[in-house]
């Protein structure tokens, strides 16, 4: 009778592992993909701003071109905007190249605050429709986007320990899960002197 049982017990106890072994895999790959979903989601906030700034950007290089053709500094602090703008819009937005996509964006926030300071010789600027409103969005934006930036790097943070994890890294890796990297301005660029107009200038720390 004992043999009966024992013949029985092991393969419903063999069952009941690998049961259990499947809802546990299941559970990981259901957090998994949470993780990624919350990762994308909070990026595609941060994108959406972006580009709302570059839409704004061609009204504001026109209406400063039309308003001053001759000056050379202006040509040229229009022209570094174009290339940074160009460059920005181009670095590939995702959130395996978020990194990179930060150093585009404060390559091209460097270029707008220039132009704002080389704008400051031109107070009769400050009355221009198309400028001053471009300035007032972009801080709006800028406002945004740091905002979007925050949640994107805690769902970032919570999802690379998520992956890095014991038993999940070995489930992230067969599913092609890699860590993705966060949306920050490097060392230097965490402190900037943003101009405002009439010549009064604060360090701004993001």
């Amino acid at each position: 009778m004992s043999d009966v049982l024992n013949s029985i017990s092991i393969p419903v106890l063999v069952i009941c592992i690998l049961g259990l072994v499947i809802l546990i895999v299941i559970f990981i790959y259901n957090s998994l993909v949470k993780a990624k979903t919350r990762v994308d989601e909070t990026w595609r906030q941060i994108d959406v701003r972006l580009q709302n700034r570059y839409d704004l950007l061609p009204d504001l290089i026109q209406a400063v071109e039309k308003a001053i053709s001759t000056d050379k500094e202006i040509q040229t602090k229009i022209a570094e905007l174009r290339s940074a703008a160009d460059v920005a819009r181009t670095t590939q937005s995702d959130a395996s190249h978020a990194n990179q996509k930060a150093l585009a964006e404060h390559t091209l926030t460097s270029a707008i605050q220039a132009l704002r300071v080389t704008l400051e010789a031109y107070p009769e600027l400050k009355s221009q429709e198309a400028i001053k409103n471009f300035m007032d969005q972009d801080a709006v934006i800028e406002e945004k986007i740091a905002a979007a930036r925050q949640i994107y790097n805690t769902t970032a943070r919570e999802y690379n320990e998520k992956i890095s994890i014991i038993p999940n890294n070995i489930l992230a890796s067969l599913m092609g899960y890699k860590p993705v990297s966060y949306f920050e301005a490097s060392e230097n660029a965490k402190y900037d002197i943003e101009p405002r107009w009439g010549g009064q200038y604060e360090i701004r720390k993001e």
